[in-house]
């Protein structure tokens, strides 16, 4: 009588349990992600502060503006490059883990 009244066996045997993959797999994809980010976010910002800065200093403008302007706009470039690579790490170690493990 100690049976649980909610368990189900359909459900323990449905193709869409969620398969389980260790703690090292989100480590490792983890890691990968914060060093692939950290590297291209730094080159793309640096690309784009150096071309703003020359353009910007050429006209003009004076270097307190200058450094704020590079660093929004730098903010602003490492954005969309921190979510390219966290999709590629996502795609590459977890989502092909799980699809295996699937069948």
């Amino acid at each position: 009588m100690n049976e649980n009244p909610y368990s189900s066996p359909v459900v323990a045997a449905s193709p869409l349990a969620a398969p389980s993959i260790g703690m090292g797999v989100y480590l490792k994809a983890f890691a990968i992600h914060f060093l692939m980010s950290l590297i291209l976010s730094t080159g793309a910002g640096f690309f784009v502060g150096f071309i703003v800065g020359v353009l910007l200093a050429g006209a003009g403008i004076d270097f307190a503006r200058l450094q704020l302007i590079g660093g929004v706009l730098g903010f602003l470039v490492s954005i969309p490059v921190n979510f390219i690579c966290y999709r590629f790490t996502v795609e590459k170690f977890i989502v092909r883990r799980l699809m295996d493990q699937r069948g």
